[in-house]
């Protein structure tokens, strides 16, 4: 099995260490960006598995990522959990952006992140009948 990657967009430093500490230390590759537009060129260049996305970054938000992702016939499927400080964020990270997940920052959000990851990532399960 191939090692998945994961794109982090924040624009947070701190977060991309965390976040790429405790994701590579369960075998995931991770890419970070700081920026929107970063985001949208590293995930066009890697094709990650997932990508994590701040609400709110210094050059847009999720939306605008999100749009691109989306009319980008590459990675258009590309699953994305919203990680956000901003709890009003959740509604629009779910309407506008069509969000996988959303991942309110905090205490127990490091602790939430990989079982999110991993739901999404999981591959169905294949029902094979005995007839």
């Amino acid at each position: 099995m191939t090692e998945q990657s994961i794109l982090v967009i924040d624009d947070e430093i701190t977060w991309h260490k965390l976040i790429k500490r405790l994701l590579a230390g369960i075998g995931y590759k991770v890419y970070t960006a700081a920026t929107c537009a970063e985001g949208v060129k590293l995930a066009e260049i890697h094709k990650p598995d997932c990508i994590i996305l701040d609400f709110h970054l210094t050059d847009g938000d999720a939306v605008s990522v999100c749009l691109a992702i989306k009319s980008n016939e590459n990675i258009k499927k590309t699953p994305i959990i919203i990680f956000s400080s901003d709890l009003d964020a959740e509604t629009t990270a779910y309407a506008q952006c069509q969000a996988d997940n959303f991942i309110l920052k905090g205490p127990e959000a490091l602790e939430k992140l990989p079982a999110a990851i991993g739901r999404i990532l999981r591959p169905a399960f294949s029902v094979q009948s005995d007839g």
